[in-house]
């Protein structure tokens, strides 16, 4: 048998800070929680249990059910199966019986050792948690969950706390310029920096058809560029006959093409200016030589 063993420890000695009651939970520093064995004045020394079963004060209208994890609320001097976080209530045992609203007391099994052992500031209760929730801190060590609402995106601007973040904080953080894509008209003046637009914002207009860069953005004197829809520029000679035909490649197959006569006779209309299998036909309405300049554009212009 050991020969260095001090006692048990199933209670150990301390010295009152004050008045202590037989039967009453005392936390001594933040070593230990139990109950005193005896009373004792202050000063003096007294047996403190730290296992066993114990009826103890509890919080009125609360029910507890077997096995409730049981904790102690100093400035009440009540036991609760509810912890506070951010308090300094401290886990004393397990409820060993359910107990009834307004029962007065209820049988705690003792968690034994040191409070240490289970520091309940250090920690967050997988109880306080939500479904859809994040845990967040807005100070320094005060960690609290923080749900996440349907299609919102939470972060932190460049200053302030965590929040959900408007499409303009998320554009600056990311980089992106705002892109408006339900445009029904062209942009005016008044789309500018004050709207949410920066330089190098898009305007896209289905209605007509048409995409607009953002240029300068100033307050009430935005100036946006059109985005232009050539994708293929060259010249074509008609050489006395009523078309002419250049091979550009079938990617340009079906495109608009839109031509200009450069030089010849003034006398001959342009009737059609397509292309179809990678060549492409500019059609006048009568023999002439000529030379036309032509533009092919996307397909998604007028």
């Amino acid at each position: 048998m050991s020969t260095n063993q001090v006692q048990p420890g199933k209670s150990v000695l301390v010295t009152a800070g004050g008045t202590v009651a037989s039967g009453s939970v005392q936390e001594v520093g933040s070593d230990f929680i139990g109950v005193a064995l005896g009373a004792a004045t202050n000063g003096t020394d007294y047996q403190l249990a730290l296992e066993g079963v114990f009826n103890v004060a509890q919080k009125t209208s609360e029910t507890w059910a077997q096995g409730d994890k049981i904790y102690w609320d100093s400035s009440a001097a009540t036991a609760s199966k509810t912890y506070v976080a951010g308090t300094a209530d401290a886990f004393i045992g397990v409820a060993t019986a359910a107990v009834a609203a307004n029962a007065g007391t209820g049988p705690v099994k003792l968690r034994g050792g040191a409070e240490a052992e289970v520091d309940l500031d250090d920690v967050v209760l997988k109880s306080l948690y939500d479904a859809n929730s994040i845990l967040a801190a807005t100070a320094d060590n005060t960690p609290a969950a923080l749900t996440v609402a349907a299609s919102t995106v939470v972060g932190r601007a460049s200053s302030g706390d965590i929040v959900a973040l408007t499409a303009a904080q998320q554009r600056t953080i990311a980089g992106v310029s705002l892109v408006n894509k339900e445009a029904t008209t062209f942009p005016s003046v008044s789309a500018d920096n004050t709207a949410g637009y920066e330089l190098g914002s898009i305007w896209a207009d289905g209605t007509n058809g048409q995409v607009f860069v953002a240029l300068d953005v100033s307050t009430g004197a935005a100036v946006w560029a059109k985005i232009s829809p050539v994708i293929r520029t060259g010249q074509l000679t008609i050489t006395a006959a009523t078309s002419g035909t250049a091979t550009i490649g079938a990617a340009y197959n079906g495109k608009v093409v839109k031509a200009y006569q450069l030089t010849g006779s003034a006398g001959e209309s342009l009737v059609s200016a397509e292309v179809a299998g990678g060549d492409l036909t500019i059609t006048i309405s009568g023999s002439a030589t000529a030379k036309y300049y032509y533009e092919v554009l996307n397909d998604a212009v007028e």
